[in-house]
């Protein structure tokens, strides 16, 4: 083995103990204890007011005002106890308690190229399990006070941090990007178009070095007016069929998640379910809508589905003789109910009785049926 070689046997094995240290340290770290163990440096007053400024006992935050009234003390002299604790908190002896999960942390946006969503930081480093009140406040409490970590607070953007200085120089100019990316092409993208798309621009070439591909992915995260569809892709938050509004584009939401016809009492509850707006739907109302829109086909008893699956309005006879032209010869019974079946949810009987009753269909012979040709004078 020669020295290269050498050099990377070390280095991959280096990167197993940090990948392992780095699982280690996720599944022991519970935030809630952690700040626990700072306050102890405080007084019971200093305590008390942290606790209940940062909801550390994942109850709601309280204001200066609400605290100074419960002690009887003016607001301000709330905000001088609050500015001494987080003074006090700063200091060396704490700071050795505090570090390893400020670590573990600057570790976790580091991998997302250096910025992140606060959601995103609570679910990679909180599990279900630990996803408590306390434990999410205290983790926000560690962000909030520790200096490495830069806020991105703006509008139309999500709650985030960075670790870098002056984040928004680079985040704002690649969402803004993004969203032109995606309204140029009207329609929800995978992230792979979305960054092909951003790497032959200008501003990527001139900060190449500072965007990568995390730290691109973490922007559409951050993005206010951007959302991540179910499949992985994204889209612009005002499109329809990104976030629908009214009962119609809900209930073309679900139909086109579902890929098949469902009664239209199901598509209410799949709407209910949802949860779009947290507002339940009543299924006359979702009916009424389905009646009224072409985009919607009525393909058996109260079933529908999506003209855009290719499926056409009509009786079963108009789907029958649509078939017959469409072949143009005759067509077995079997056949004839088996194309009907793709694009109808009704009994075969009704088939057959369409076939043997309507005057547009007659007999060829045994079982087989073609369009009755009409004499013309």
């Amino acid at each position: 083995m020669n020295n290269e070689e050498k050099q990377q046997t070390q280095s991959s094995i280096l990167d197993k103990i940090i990948s392992i240290n780095h699982k280690n340290a996720l599944q022991e770290f519970e935030p809630a204890k952690v700040v626990s163990s700072v306050l102890e440096n405080l007084k019971p007053r200093e305590k008390e007011v942290i606790i209940k400024r940062f909801a550390l006992q994942g109850e709601a935050k309280q204001t200066l005002e609400q605290i100074g009234k419960e002690y009887s003390v003016s607001r301000e002299r709330i905000r001088q106890i609050e500015k001494m604790s987080l003074i006090k908190i700063n200091q060396p002896s704490s700071k050795k308690i505090l570090n390893p999960a400020i670590n573990l942390l600057i570790e976790i946006i580091k991998e997302s190229g250096g910025v992140l969503t606060e959601e995103k930081i609570i679910q990679k480093t909180l599990n279900s399990i630990k996803q408590s009140n306390e434990n999410i406040n205290a983790l926000k409490f560690i962000l909030e006070t520790e200096d490495k970590f830069i806020k991105i607070k703006q509008e139309k953007l999500k709650k985030s941090w960075s670790l870098l200085k002056n984040p928004q120089r680079l985040t704002i100019p690649t969402i803004l990007s993004f969203e032109k990316i995606l309204q140029k092409a009207q329609k929800v993208q995978e992230s792979d178009y979305i960054l092909q798309k951003i790497k032959i621009q200008e501003f990527y070439k001139q900060n190449q070095l500072m965007l990568s591909d995390n730290f691109l992915l973490s922007c559409l995260e951050i993005s206010g007016n951007i959302m991540k569809t179910e499949d992985g892709r994204w889209g612009l938050k005002y499109w329809s069929n990104i976030n629908p509004k009214n009962i119609r584009d809900k209930a073309l939401y679900v139909l086109r998640k579902y890929k098949k016809p469902v009664h239209f009492r199901t598509v209410a509850q799949m709407i209910t379910e949802a949860n779009f707006d947290k507002k339940p739907v009543n299924s006359q109302a979702v009916h009424n809508e389905l009646v009224k829109d072409k985009k919607f086909v009525l393909v058996g008893r109260g079933i529908y589905g999506l003209s855009e699956w290719g499926l056409k309005p009509g009786t079963v006879a108009n789907v029958i003789k649509e078939i017959l032209e469409k072949e143009g010869k005759p067509l077995s019974k079997d056949e004839i109910i088996k194309k009907v079946l793709e694009v109808r949810q009704v009994n075969p009987n009704t088939i057959v009785l369409n076939l043997q009753e309507k005057p547009q269909f007659t007999r060829i012979k045994k079982c087989t049926y073609g369009l009755k040709k009409i004499n013309k004078k």
